[in-house]
C-alpha cells in the first residue's frame, strides 16, 4: 500500500499538471483521514498507558515497555479489525488508483500531442512482435 500511495508523488506529472487535480486532492484527503484515524488510536493507547501508570506503583523500564507494547498491540488489533479502518484503507487505495489512471491518461495525451507512441501503442506493438516470433 505504501508503494501505491508513494509512487505517484515521485512522478513529474504530479508536481505539475496533476498537482491540483481532483484525484490528487482526493488522495491527499484520504491519506489525511486515514492518518487521523491511526493518530486517534495512538492517542487512546497513550491515554490508557498514562492512566494505568498514574494508578500503579512505579515500574521498571522493562515492565513499562511491556505495558506500552501490550497496550499498543491491543489498540492496533482493535483498530485493524474495525470497519472504519478497513473503509479508510479502501478509500486510500481507490484514490491512489484513480490518481494513477489520471496520470496514465495525462501521459498518453502528452505523447499524442508530441507525436510519440502511447503506452497502449507500445504494448500492442510488443504483443504483435511476440506473436510473430
Amino acid at each position: 500500500m505504501r508503494r501505491l500511495i508513494a509512487a505517484p508523488e515521485a512522478s513529474p506529472l504530479i508536481g505539475g499538471a496533476l498537482a491540483g487535480s481532483p484525484e490528487a486532492r482526493a488522495l491527499s484527503q484520504a491519506i489525511a483521514s486515514h492518518r487521523a484515524l491511526v493518530g486517534a488510536a495512538f492517542q487512546r493507547m497513550a491515554q490508557k498507558v498514562t492512566r494505568d501508570a498514574a494508578t500503579d506503583a512505579p515500574l521498571t523500564l522493562l515492565a513499562a515497555q511491556a505495558r506500552w507494547i501490550a497496550a499498543a498491540h491491543a489498540e492496533l488489533d482493535a483498530l485493524h479489525a474495525s470497519d472504519a479502518f478497513l473503509a479508510s484503507q479502501a478509500k486510500v487505495v481507490a484514490a491512489a488508483v484513480a490518481l494513477r489512471a489520471a496520470e496514465a491518461a495525462a501521459a498518453a495525451a502528452w505523447c499524442v500531442a508530441h507525436a510519440l507512441p502511447t503506452r497502449a501503442e507500445v504494448d500492442d506493438l510488443a504483443r504483435t512482435v511476440a506473436a510473430l516470433r
